[in-house]
């Protein structure tokens, strides 16, 4: 599946030179506002853990021309199925790197 759309938003490379970015951060996770329970395995015991929605680019990639954060789809604010009201746009990438709901922006 692929469509067009214009898209209204920052460089994410912008954002990240302004925010002074140190040179030894390696990467960065961009996590959503969605979060949902788990129940995951260690050493034969169960437990139930809170995942939050996540993914992360190389430090290179990150600051290239490519990544936007987007506010507006053909001139109209996002909806919540679009991921208002701050997403993570990845040109080219598959959706799933298109974080929605963005919430939080970590260099590490």
């Amino acid at each position: 599946l692929s469509s067009n759309a214009r898209w209204t938003g920052v460089p994410l490379k912008t954002v990240l030179d302004k925010a002074g970015v140190k040179p030894a951060a390696r990467e960065v996770v961009f996590f959503g506002a969605d979060r949902g329970d788990e129940e995951v395995e260690w050493r034969n015991d169960k437990f139930k853990v809170q995942q939050q929605f996540g993914r992360a680019l190389t430090r290179e990639k990150a600051l290239s021309s490519e990544p936007m954060l987007v506010w507006a789809l053909n001139g109209d604010p996002l909806t919540i199925h679009q991921g208002m009201p701050l997403r993570l746009l990845m040109p080219g990438w598959y959706g799933v790197n298109n974080v929605k709901w963005l919430s939080e922006i970590h260099a590490q």
